[in-house]
């Protein structure tokens, strides 16, 4: 445990018995009553007494301690997602330790990005051993936020002297961008556009891999006898759907500068389109790899495979932490060196899906050339989806159009679904 903070004084009842006993000691000095000046030499002696022994005292050491324990469910937790942190007090089972605990008064700290700024609405249960306490957050922000130490504050027996100290560790709360559950699956959705590109065989009935059935299958892929034992609906799959790889890329340019620590909310969108895409390619089949852009790009070899949580949470758990570039300069940097990077690791046939800002110039060339007809696809996010920026927005999907790929400016006010079922109308 870290070492933390403490303040004692005196409560107004050991101010107002200090000030008394030096205005006894005066008075018996005066008068030369002695009992007098012992009377009011114990009282300012009591109070000196009492700031000694609590200054001395510690609430989270020895046979007397009192001991904090905090976790947050779900951990990690999800952006603009509801949440509940769970704090619990405990004591020792002596009789110091159970007087110490009933004369605490307990005061949470936590970041404004878990709380947006509002007081906590905590829940408390008391038993002799233990004070729980609950409360809901709904952070509104992506990132990795501090809750706690606890703040206590505890009174002597005698209402002379108010301690306040920090307890417990800090918890670092890690909080994901929000993953939209996609209707279509990409494996589909991409079908016809990288089957005339690059020739992968059309799906046949005496395919065997089954998958679960979603909105737009065609009925006739239902595998009758899977469907019987599963209950529900089940589909043959195209058993070479998930040879082609795909790539997610996302451009951190969207999530603003760094140095500012501004969080445009069309980059957070953004973000979210880019992590529920590779989520859903993920599902789909495709060994997939979530890639951001960098000066220095990290390896842009190394694909999720595992369809389970753990795959998904991979990708999740890799964007907690994005921030923007630092400026234009470093921006554009940043996406030829991860677009040099990605043309050497590239496969024949892997789907891409990128998430970008407008470019323009080196950037705009970078991504240009790194189209194979039909397998990639883009949406282009003006900042804030201003309207001023959509204009810029379009002149880079057009570009990359005529590059070879499929792309399009996102539109004003729409959801991550939408955008989605967008680019997938546009690939068929």
């Amino acid at each position: 445990m870290g070492r933390h903070s403490r303040r004692v004084r005196l409560t107004s009842r050991g101010v107002g018995l200090v000030i008394g006993g030096l205005l006894l000691v005066a008075t018996g000095v005066v008068l030369d009553l002695s009992d007098l000046v012992a009377l009011g030499s114990s009282a300012v002696l009591a109070c000196l007494v009492a700031v000694v022994v609590a200054s001395v005292s510690r609430l989270d050491r020895g046979s007397a301690a009192v001991h904090v324990h905090r976790r947050v469910e779900p951990a990690p937790t999800t952006r603009d997602r509801p949440t509940i942190a769970h704090l619990r007090v405990s004591a020792g089972t002596s009789a110091l330790s159970r007087a110490r605990l009933a004369r605490l008064r307990l005061t949470e700290q936590a970041a404004t990005e878990l709380t947006r700024g509002r007081a906590l609405d905590a829940r408390v249960r008391t038993s002799p051993q233990h004070l729980d306490v609950s409360y809901p957050l709904r952070p509104p922000l992506r990132g990795r936020w501090p809750l706690g130490p606890l703040r206590v504050t505890q009174t002597d027996v005698f209402g002379l002297v108010r301690t306040r100290q920090s307890l417990g560790a800090t918890l670092t709360v890690a909080v994901r961008p929000r993953v939209h559950e996609l209707p279509v699956q990409p494996d589909r959705a991409f079908e016809n556009s990288r089957t005339s590109s690059v020739g992968v065989r059309a799906p046949s009935p005496d395919d065997t891999m089954v998958r679960d059935y979603v909105v737009g299958d065609d009925p006739r892929r239902v595998h009758w006898s899977s469907a019987a034992r599963r209950g529900r609906l089940i589909v043959r799959a195209d058993e070479s759907s998930a040879t082609a790889p795909a790539t997610v890329l996302f451009d951190r340019g969207l999530l603003g500068s760094g140095d500012t620590g501004r969080r445009p909310a069309s980059g957070e969108w953004s973000l979210e389109l880019a992590v529920s895409g590779a989520v859903a390619t993920l599902a789909g089949g495709q060994r997939t790899r979530f890639v951001v852009t960098a000066p220095r790009p990290r390896r842009t070899d190394e694909y999720v495979t595992a369809r389970s949580s753990e795959g998904r949470d991979r990708i999740v758990d890799s964007t907690v932490d994005l921030v923007g570039h630092s400026g234009t300069a470093e921006r554009d940097a940043s996406i030829a060196a991860t677009v040099a990077r990605l043309r050497a690791s590239h496969d024949p046939g892997e789907l891409v899906f990128a998430v970008l800002a407008p470019l323009s110039g080196q950037a705009r060339r970078a991504v240009a050339g790194l189209a194979t007809p039909g397998t990639h696809h883009a949406v282009v996010v003006a900042p804030d989806r201003n309207p001023d920026d959509l204009v810029d927005a379009e002149s880079t999907a057009d570009a990359l159009r005529r590059a070879g790929w499929i792309a399009i400016a996102a539109p004003r006010h729409a959801t991550v679904t939408q955008m989605w079922d967008q680019i997938m109308e546009a690939a068929r």
